[in-house]
């Protein structure tokens, strides 16, 4: 068995390193295209941080009854995650495909925020808990359209050996759209109870990303045989775009079930989605339920105000952390820092689950920041290391099985559980703290998995780099 294991990883690391040498080479990047390949990340986690931190949660109980309000949350939460489980991979595997004379990428992100937009805009008239669940799956599906081919735009324009600094560049973007987005729904809905206005902003925001990803990255152009005279049901668009040959009910059938076959043959990189989807599920869970932790468990007068203490108090942090933590990973390696990010976010969280006031909870949010922005700034780019190099758009796709999951795990465990216990102990709010030290056993559980994940070598400057 040793002996097979050897073999499989020589295979790969082979594999790897002619793939790498046949690859055109990414040009050089100079600071500023490290801004704009990364801030379409900034609206991803704006939008999806204050609609699944304030706008979610406070629209969802509105329209239920309070003893259901965490179950519906998880419903809604999970249904949503669902459709991006399915969507985004495929999406990225149809990009894989797609050569176009505007790229393979772009064409997808442009349809899906365009088509996002329209829904946000459609949300601004929600008026029942059935409206706030079809709403919630067409915005995920819009979404992730987009965002499956934008992972893979990265790794198509980063050098394996600037993917540490990508890392970092993304890891600001994120967490500053997620800063951004929870202040900006926070004003907008609880202080001035504007729905329109919130959903407005979101879309503002979306578009105002996608221009620079559309304009200002440099993506390979590929176009088509002019020569060929169209056929088939698309005509022109078929011509134009050649991903939609494959939509069909056959096609993605096709596509779905090699995705499963991928992540069989795949195994490293499969454990790294298991553990992926582990460790996301922890932050998942403080986001989705602290508004509901902070006045139930704590009984804080401002539950709102308080939630966006805590959520300044972990971004903040995890800016602080973000750069000397991609950097020192090139020390000791990205693994060993992801596991030591982990266990510090497992002790930020398990002292929130046993706080007893809001200056406890500002010190173990500190801590929870800490881990969380160690994890983020190089999460990225080991998930690169380990995903094989031809089919990025496809693996990173598949690795957002585990950003999508994490979602609709919190939701669907989490709700229930914290009604269960909530209901054991009426008025206490110890069914979040249930699940506070549930994400911190998580987050542990998670980082033991990477033991069992091999990064592939990479070759950097004529040789090879692991």
């Amino acid at each position: 068995m040793a002996y097979s294991v050897e073999q499989e990883k020589s295979s790969v690391a082979q594999r790897a390193v002619s793939s790498d040498a046949l690859k055109p080479q990414p040009q050089p990047m100079r600071w500023w295209d490290y801004l704009w390949i990364s801030i379409y990340w900034f609206g991803i986690t704006f939008l999806w941080s204050g609609y699944n931190g304030i706008v979610l949660p406070v629209l969802n109980a509105r329209f239920v009854d309070n003893h259901i309000v965490g179950t519906a949350l998880g419903l809604v939460t999970g249904a949503g995650m669902i459709v991006a489980i399915v969507v985004q991979p495929v999406a990225g595997a149809l990009s894989d495909r797609n050569h176009s004379r505007w790229g393979k990428r772009r064409p997808f992100i442009a349809l899906g925020t365009l088509v996002e937009v329209i829904v946000l805009l459609g949300m601004m008239m929600v008026a029942s808990w059935w409206g706030l669940l079809l709403g919630t799956a067409l915005l995920q599906l819009a979404d992730n359209v987009a965002m499956g081919p934008y992972q893979g735009l990265m790794p198509d324009r980063v050098a394996p050996q600037n993917r540490g600094r990508a890392s970092g560049s993304m890891a600001i973007a994120q967490i500053s759209g997620n800063a951004s987005g929870f202040v900006v729904a926070k004003l907008l809905l609880v202080d001035l109870n504007s729905i329109a206005l919130v959903f407005i902003i979101f879309a503002v925001v979306k578009l105002l990303v996608l221009l620079p990803t559309l304009l200002l990255v440099k993506e390979d152009s590929h176009a088509p045989d002019m020569q060929r005279k169209p056929t088939g049901r698309w005509g022109i668009i078929e011509q134009e775009l050649p991903f939609v040959r494959e939509v069909s009910f056959t096609g993605l059938g096709r596509i779905s079930w090699g995705l499963i076959s991928d992540l069989r043959r795949e195994r490293s990189f499969t454990i790294l989605v298991l553990s992926r989807l582990i460790i996301l599920t922890c932050p998942a869970m403080v986001t989705t339920f602290a508004l509901y932790y902070l006045q139930d468990a704590l009984k804080i007068k401002d539950p709102g105000s308080a939630f966006i203490g805590l959520v300044g108090i972990i971004i903040l942090i995890s800016l602080l952390v973000v750069y000397p933590a991609s950097h020192f990973s090139d020390r000791i390696g990205r693994r060993k820092l992801i596991v030591a990010a982990c266990i510090v976010g497992a002790v930020g969280v398990m002292g929130l689950a046993f706080a007893h006031s809001f200056n406890e909870v500002i010190v173990f949010g500190a801590l929870l920041g800490a881990g969380w922005g160690a994890f983020s700034s190089i999460d990225w780019a080991y998930a690169i290391d380990v995903a094989p190099p031809d089919e990025t758009g496809k693996f990173m796709g598949l690795s957002n099985l585990a950003g999508a999951g994490s979602l609709a795990l919190a939701g669907l465990l989490g709700g229930p559980v914290a009604d269960i216990f909530n209901a054991a102990n009426p008025g206490t709010g110890f069914g979040y703290r249930v699940l506070l030290v549930i994400a911190a056993l998580l987050f542990l559980l998670g980082a033991l998995l990477l033991r069992w994940v091999e990064a592939r070598p990479r070759t950097v400057a004529g040789g090879t780099n692991s």
